[in-house]
């Protein structure tokens, strides 16, 4: 007998009907059975994952980088400070300008200088009745040494260069006449030079100085001294500020 061959139609209306039954996609096994490998390199989109679900955890070890971080969006509370070294820029100032211009300083409270202006306080104090003259302030070529000798303070002024000039004058404080009292001045002030600032036969002494050195540069002191048995605690003492410029 003759084989019965198929017509082209029907192999195209069999694939057809296969096609139909079996579509496709394939279906998986049970919940949770979705790997890495069903899923088409570069596939899921921002629009597949649902808000607020990646999680610390779904990030890699150092994968964040910044260009991944919003200009000017991290806060404060973001920021370990304790990891944090000394801004670059603050090295350099260590030493403030006026507050109108200054960019980065450590604090104001601790810099060398303020608009230019440096800043020193000093002290002595010693309960007598002697103590052997020691340098007290050291600032823009002027030098301040005290000590105390038969209870009475002895404290004088020293140069660092030639040419300078100084001037100044105390009062007693405790006196009615507040008119200048004491009045010290060196035109020539030059390097070996002492001069005395208070007289030995008073108690007590507030003054101001003025030091200038031949290039315009100077120093201003401000100073409360007191000397003598005068039922303090310390016999000899002298306190101040000093401004260099």
């Amino acid at each position: 007998m003759r084989r019965a061959t198929p017509s082209p139609a029907i192999v195209i209306a069999f694939i057809a009907l296969l096609a139909a039954l079996s579509g496709t996609a394939v279906a998986l096994p049970g919940k949770n059975t979705v790997d890495s490998g069903d899923i088409k390199q570069n596939s899921v989109r921002s629009g597949d994952i649902r808000k607020g679900n990646v999680k610390n955890s779904d990030l890699g070890a150092n994968s964040v980088t910044s260009g991944k971080v919003r200009n000017d969006n991290l806060t404060g509370s973001d920021i370990n400070e304790g990891t944090l070294g000394k801004v670059p820029s603050a090295a350099s100032a260590d030493s403030a300008t006026t507050a109108s211009t200054a960019t980065s300083a450590d604090s104001a409270t601790s810099a060398d200088s303020v608009g230019g202006v440096r800043l020193r306080s000093f002290s002595f104090a010693v309960p007598g009745p002697d103590a052997p003259s020691r340098e007290i302030l050291n600032i823009g070529g002027l030098s301040l040494r005290a000590g105390c000798a038969a209870a009475f303070l002895t404290f004088t002024a020293a140069t660092a260069v030639d040419d300078a000039e100084v001037g100044g004058y105390s009062v007693e404080p405790d006196t009615a006449a507040q008119d200048p009292q004491n009045l010290v001045y060196e035109g020539d002030f030059d390097i070996g030079d002492s001069l005395n600032l208070v007289p030995t036969d008073e108690d007590e002494e507030v003054g101001s100085l003025r030091y200038t050195k031949a290039d315009g540069s100077g120093v201003h002191v401000e100073w409360h001294a007191s000397g003598g048995s005068n039922g303090t605690t310390n016999v000899c003492m002298v306190n101040g500020v000093a401004s260099a410029f």
